[in-house]
């Protein structure tokens, strides 16, 4: 039997033990009364769209106008890989999109021949609104693909003359189209140069495609040049001064006022609809509760020489206390729940157990050696305390991975492992506490209660 180097009396100091646990549970409960909790789109619903950039961004800009373009307020993040090379920003927002169907045009179309040939596709009163070069048209009831398609064509074939183009129809690849073109706008890689008055633009787009092998637009407002290229994941880099000779060429005066180097590209869109993502939660909380009825019917079992019921009862109410401050760590840090909450409950469910059980194990075998010579209390001090450099150990080094992967993450902004490694860290620590000191020492109070309860009534 190993030698005890250092006593500690944990059946002593169990109330002090489980005050500081009761504390953490009830701060955790607290938050969550006041700020609740946050569910991420494969939970409550919603749509996350994925775009890259190569240049530099700012979030509350970004926020700001992805929210002009959805109107409603979206979640905006910023992430990057471990290198920093490649960088992203998902946005993401709940609910569905506005019911409105919008149209570009180049010609000359009225309101009313709009509105016509509208009614008489839809079958019902539309509102239209049109401007010089947009036209919108909002239904009284949804409009399936189906109708918008025949929509589209009526108009094209009515309006032919006036180059009639759908732009948006409620669906998430059109959205991420706006959004896409909305950041190209703000934050797309451009040229801009001032030029002289009445500055000749032909042939200058073919030029530069001659000198850099980029294809690029080229528009003139006034004594402002701007030059964009056609693929917007292209960034000019070392092609800058090529393009500023061409312009040079025409206009020897023409000076690069502005230079953004930006290329951005769409990555991938996922639509949750909000009673998937609801029954996706209520499986994965099925998943756990049922986990958690076979580790209890297992300790039951594997450890019934020692009062099995009772000890997989306690060993269940020490994962119950590991679960949720797992689940207090995603609310108090605002953390989104989403599958990473699932992944880290069901690792703290075995890997929690794991130490509850080595110090199970020896407590088995203490009784067997001592008999009653020792009461239960000193049994299970003796167990704890023969286990606890092992059991500390042990949670050391896996904490100390976790540690690492959750510096790593934070230093690249990586939220995707951020909301597994850091709840994941903390539940390791929470883990080893409830094992230690927590589930051994309350089961020891309960068996000598439930002892002194059956001696009392033999002694009648």
């Amino acid at each position: 039997m190993p030698k005890t180097k250092k006593y500690f009396d944990f059946i002593g100091n169990r109330k002090i033990f489980l005050i500081i646990a009761g504390a953490f549970l009830l701060t955790g409960l607290i938050f969550n009364i006041i700020f609740g909790t946050q569910f991420d789109i494969e939970f409550k619903g919603g749509t996350l769209l994925a775009y890259s950039y190569t240049g530099e961004m700012n979030a509350d800009d970004v926020k700001k106008t992805v929210d002009d373009v959805v109107e409603q307020n979206c979640e905006v993040a910023l992430t990057s890989d471990i290198s920093g090379e490649t960088k992203q920003f998902t946005v993401s927002y709940t609910g569905e999109l506005e019911n409105k169907y919008v149209y570009s045009f180049t010609g000359d179309i009225s309101e009313e021949n709009i509105k016509t040939v509208v009614n008489d596709v839809l079958g019902e009163d539309v509102t239209i609104t049109k401007t010089d070069s947009q036209f919108t048209v909002v239904p009284s009831g949804k409009v399936t693909g189906e109708n918008i398609s025949a929509l589209t064509t009526r108009i094209n074939s009515s309006f032919s003359s006036s180059g009639v183009k759908l732009v948006y129809s409620g669906a998430t690849t059109d959205m991420m189209g706006l959004i896409h073109d909305a950041i190209i706008e703000k934050y797309g890689t451009r040229l801009v140069y001032n030029v002289a008055d009445g500055f000749d633009t032909t042939g200058l787009s073919t030029t530069i495609a001659d000198k850099t092998d980029i294809d690029v637009t080229v528009a003139l407002d006034g004594t402002v040049l701007k030059i964009v290229p056609n693929n917007t994941a292209v960034a000019f880099g070392d092609k800058i001064a090529d393009i500023t000779a061409a312009v040079q060429e025409k206009e020897s005066t023409g000076a690069l006022s502005e230079s953004v180097e930006n290329g951005i590209e769409t990555l991938r869109e996922n639509s949750v609809n909000g009673l998937i993502g609801k029954g996706f939660f209520i499986k994965c909380i099925f998943a756990i509760i049922l986990g958690a009825v076979f580790v209890t019917v297992y300790v039951g079992i594997r450890f019934r020489k020692i009062g099995g019921v009772s000890a997989a009862v306690f060993a269940m109410l020490a994962l119950l206390h590991d679960v949720l401050i797992a689940y207090f760590v995603y609310v108090v840090f605002r953390i989104p729940l989403d599958e990473n909450f699932i992944a880290v409950v069901l690792t703290l469910l075995g890997y929690s157990l794991n130490d509850t059980i080595v110090i199970y194990d020896r407590i088995r075998e203490n009784e067997r050696l001592f008999g009653n010579t020792k009461s239960v209390s000193e049994i299970v001090n003796d167990s704890v305390n023969q286990c606890f450099t092992r059991n500390i150990n042990t949670s050391l080094a896996t904490f100390a991975a976790i540690a690492v992967i959750c510096l790593v993450a934070l230093m690249n902004g990586i939220t995707s492992i951020m909301s597994f490694a850091f709840p994941m860290a903390v539940g390791i620590v929470a883990g080893c506490y409830s094992s230690v000191v927590l589930s051994s020492p309350l089961w020891a109070a309960w068996r000598e209660h439930k002892l002194k309860k059956q001696k009392a009534k033999s002694a009648k």
